[in-house]
């Protein structure tokens, strides 16, 4: 498990238990931390890319914002995908015990750990959820 001074391993707990849906061509599937995803698998199979990022623009350092707010970062958040190139699907994340507002979100597919780091700590996040070519998503703490 992820150790951080910053996050509270309550936090932790709910982020890793996060359900994190894709929508895919009118369908949709989830992601699962630590899990291996077959959907995940093939959707960097067909784009021919090696990573993927699930990425947040709402609620920095988990504090609630307007939707109005949350509506203007999400679209910023979707700019800067685009100019990484990535191939972007919508999603949201969603806690299985309702105690958290659900997240509107973006898988993207291309973009490295790395950047996807930088970029959601311009959105003060706290977390990040990344996967390999291995589809597995594995979350990455940021504080």
């Amino acid at each position: 498990m992820e150790i951080s001074e910053n996050i509270s391993p309550e936090l932790i707990a709910v982020y890793r238990d996060t359900q994190f849906h894709v929508t895919n061509s009118g369908k949709s599937f989830t992601l699962r931390i630590d899990k291996f995803s077959t959907e995940l698998d093939e959707l960097l199979k067909k784009h021919n890319k090696h990573s993927s990022a699930y990425i947040t623009a709402c609620n920095p350092q988990s504090i609630q914002l307007t939707e109005e707010q949350i509506s203007k970062r999400h679209m910023e958040l979707k700019k800067d995908l685009e100019s990484y190139n990535c191939v972007i699907y919508e999603g949201f994340g969603e806690d299985p015990r309702g105690e958290w507002v659900s997240e509107k979100s973006y898988l993207a597919l291309g973009i490295s750990e790395k950047d996807a780091c930088k970029l959601e700590m311009k959105y003060r996040q706290n977390a990040i959820v990344c996967s390999k070519r291995d589809a597995i998503p594995r979350l990455v703490l940021l504080r």
